[in-house]
């Protein structure tokens, strides 16, 4: 090749190089420049979670058949079902707890045909306000209410008779006969995370009996000038209530749980027949569980009241005495928990 035409062609080939070289060096610094300057994510911040919630669910079946049983005995079937649900608020010192308690119950014996009798009846909420002193401090100023019913109604044991066919019995409690209601302001001392206990010199409540049959049974006052004598079916209360409760974990599987609450009645009558000579409501309420798997519980529960406005009667409903209520229920039971967990 002629030497005239090959140094023009090299020639070419090198600035095409070079220009090759400026374009990918100008394309990588446009590239860093780009990376260095993209805006940066913003870092996510999770939103406070203030509401803890749970609830826990229970199931409890037995069943006993007999044939040709010398040692004799009836077929029963019991059934008992539960909830215990909770919704807790707290920001800042500020705190909102309510808590729901439902229990029912019943046994199927093959001597009573179509029979069913309850063993276990319960409505309980409880709701409480609550604000710190100051932060540190164990104290709080609390608003609280609970109420306290029952689903079905309720008959005396050994008043079942089969009359034409069907079973009576002598009624002697029901749906809101009776029902308590209370509303109560005071203060709460909280020293660790196990036990509470709530002073409110300046407690509210009602006491509903919406059977006028059974309203001489729970205190209600008579209404003036009628005849026979008719019975009011609410009663206003107005007094100081003390309540203690102590909720322990041994581990993720036993827990004891007991709540103690007495109330005195500023209002209450002495001189009303069968007056009672210890005036304060209680109310003691105590719960032994074991999870002995991953979805059954064994459970002992116990209730014991006291109320002096209650009359016990045999016959006449006017006339009566007043006695220390207990009841007790063993369960071993499916159970199935549901929980969010605050952050």
């Amino acid at each position: 090749m002629n030497k005239t035409l090959l140094i023009p062609i090299l020639a070419l080939v090198g600035l095409s190089a070079q220009a090759q070289d400026v374009d990918v060096r100008d394309a990588a610094m446009e590239a860093a420049s780009a990376i260095v300057n993209a805006p940066k994510p913003e870092a996510v911040v999770e939103k406070p979670q203030y509401w803890t919630t749970s609830a826990d669910f229970d199931l409890g079946f037995n069943q006993t058949a007999l044939f040709n049983w010398a040692a004799g005995g009836n077929n029963t079937i019991t059934l008992g079902v539960g909830l215990d649900a909770k919704a807790n608020y707290k920001k800042g010192l500020a705190a909102w707890d309510n808590r729901l308690q439902l229990n029912y119950g019943f046994l199927w014996s093959s001597d009573k045909h179509g029979l069913l009798q309850k063993n276990n009846d319960r409505i309980y909420l409880e709701s409480k306000y609550a604000m710190k002193f100051k932060e540190d401090s164990k104290w709080n100023y609390t608003a609280s209410l609970d109420f306290r019913t029952q689903f079905t109604d309720g008959f005396k044991d050994s008043g079942w008779e089969e009359i034409d066919g069907k079973w009576v019995g002598q009624k002697i409690s029901g749906f809101f006969s009776p029902a308590y209601l209370n509303l109560a302001l005071g203060i709460e001392w909280v020293p660790n995370d196990w036990f509470t206990l709530n002073i409110a010199p300046a407690t509210g409540g009602l006491v509903f009996c919406d059977d006028a049959i059974l309203r001489p049974s729970f205190g209600m006052k008579p209404i003036a000038g009628t005849a026979p004598a008719a019975y009011q079916s609410t009663l206003f209360q107005l007094g100081a209530q003390v309540k203690a409760g102590v909720n322990v974990s041994i581990n993720e599987k036993f827990a004891f749980e007991t709540q103690l609450v007495l109330f005195y009645d500023y209002l209450y009558d002495y001189k009303i027949a069968n007056a009672s000579k210890f005036p304060i409501r209680v109310n003691w309420d105590n719960k032994i569980s074991w999870q002995a798997a991953r979805f059954f519980k064994i459970a002992l529960n116990t209730w014991m009241i006291y109320d002096p406005i209650v009359i016990f009667t045999d016959q006449d409903p006017t006339v009566g005495d007043h006695r220390v209520q207990f009841k007790e229920f063993f369960s071993v039971s499916f159970t199935y928990s549901i929980s969010n967990k605050k952050k």
